[in-house]
């Protein structure tokens, strides 16, 4: 075993200094963590309303869904048409 003592304490100074800086660095961090928190839930936003868009113009650029909305005119109008026919 070795007869010299383990490095000495910092003194009380520095490690109140070395404290501070490091309480600074994690409150930076935390700040810039909530910041970018922010800013991500904005991008998931915009693009879930960036997705529902996208399905709504899909919907209505469907040609299967525009040919049963004028099948759906053109009945309403014949059968209203026919309802007005004198017998």
């Amino acid at each position: 075993m070795s007869d010299t003592p383990a490095s000495p304490a910092p003194p009380d100074d520095e490690l109140h200094e070395t404290l501070e800086m490091i309480a600074t660095v994690v409150a930076s961090v935390s700040n810039r963590v909530d910041d970018q928190t922010t800013v991500l839930d904005r991008v998931n936003k915009t693009a879930a309303e960036a997705r529902q868009a996208a399905f709504a113009a899909r919907s209505q650029t469907d040609p299967m869904q525009q040919a049963a909305q004028f099948e759906k005119a053109v009945m309403t109008l014949v059968k209203s048409t026919i309802n007005e026919q004198p017998v």
